[in-house]
């Protein structure tokens, strides 16, 4: 199940709450609390890291714009 939530906040920016219960076969509510337990964050807060780090390393590669990379 972590390996599936971390995938997803590697790899899928996009992804919602529902999406993600239903992937690892839990509720969100369930989901949750399991965020929140394990990491101490919610699954926005979660999201928003992961796109932060990923804006970061675009940065720094150096090869899109910043309007580019905000778009993404």
């Amino acid at each position: 199940m972590f390996l599936k939530i971390e995938e997803a906040f590697l790899y899928r920016y996009a992804i919602t709450l529902p999406v993600l219960a239903q992937e690892v076969g839990l509720s969100a509510r369930q989901l949750q609390r399991v965020l929140t337990g394990h990491y101490g964050a919610t699954f926005s807060e979660k999201r928003r890291e992961a796109r932060m780090r990923a804006a970061l390393l675009l940065l720094g590669a150096g090869k899109l714009s910043v309007a580019r990379i905000a778009e993404e």
